[in-house]
């Protein structure tokens, strides 16, 4: 049944883009409210992932040009790598702050598990966050 929604056709046996556009914009939505709610292990919001949950990758890649819909709620979700280790870093100070009255710099460096050079580009939001 979940199979059902990849395979809509018109009657002449072609594909109704507009239907599965419709059908596939909105489950993927549902998909990164998902992953957004998820707070034990923080997952980062991409194509492919997407396209893993949906059970169908192919559509997300080679024929995202015919689903409008679609592409417009993904450039509205997909995250870059720096947009996820920011929401990582907040993610990780109000865990720490939840469970400690003070948190210092390097916890929230090694708990949310930044390499030495991002530690160093993100120092100024870790520093604000944590004032």
């Amino acid at each position: 049944m979940e199979r059902a929604i990849f395979l809509i056709f018109n009657r002449s046996n072609k594909v109704n883009w507009e239907d599965r556009d419709s059908i596939i914009s909105k489950k993927v939505e549902s998909i990164v409210r998902d992953i957004l709610s998820k707070q034990d292990k923080l997952i980062r919001i991409t194509r492919n992932e997407i396209g893993r949950r949906l059970g169908n990758n192919t559509l997300l890649y080679k024929y995202l040009d015919k689903m409008p819909d679609t592409k417009k709620v993904l450039d509205k979700y997909l995250e870059t790598l720096e947009q996820f280790q920011v929401r990582r870093i907040l993610h990780t100070i109000k865990e720490l702050e939840r469970n400690k009255s003070v948190v210092k710099e390097w916890e929230v460096v090694r708990k949310s598990g930044l390499k030495k050079e991002f530690a160093e580009k993100y120092r100024y939001l870790i520093d604000r966050e944590l004032r």
